[in-house]
């Protein structure tokens, strides 16, 4: 019998990108906002197999994901005009 899990693909990845900049006015008729610059963004994952297995006999495959953010920066500041 032919299992889907046994030939089932496996992606790797590895995903660097500069994450966003959010503006956040403190009201919403203030020149006053909160500005976070989330930085770096790393997502990155990889595969365990598990010593269980499946009533069929196949082992589970755990797959671990890892989101990382660095340079994350808070600062406030005033807005004029747009």
């Amino acid at each position: 019998m032919f299992f889907l899990q046994e030939t089932a693909s496996r992606l790797s990845l590895l995903v660097e990108m500069h994450a966003p900049f959010i503006f956040m006015p403190q009201t919403s008729r203030s020149y006053n906002v909160l500005l976070v610059d989330l930085g770096h963004l790393q997502v990155t994952n990889s595969f365990e197999k598990l010593s269980s297995r499946s009533s069929s006999g196949i082992p589970a495959v755990l797959d671990k994901m890892s989101v990382t953010l660095t340079s994350v920066k808070l600062s406030r500041s005033v807005v004029f005009g747009a």
